[in-house]
């Protein structure tokens, strides 16, 4: 999809984004935004914090 739009338009990754580990993987992939349930989990992973403390 990114090869074949035109590069102002920008591309979301929605549904199956879970972990910081998903999240650099679409990244590379040209994603330019992000529509995650797991932002809490994603953000404290980015932090060094332990996910499994989330309540």
């Amino acid at each position: 999809m990114r090869q074949h739009a035109d590069p102002a338009v920008q591309v979301k990754a929605a549904g199956g984004v879970r972990t910081l580990e998903d999240t650099l993987k679409v990244r590379e992939l040209g994603v330019t935004r992000i529509g995650a349930t797991a932002t809490e989990t994603i953000l404290l992973a980015v932090r060094g914090g332990d996910p499994a403390q989330i309540s």
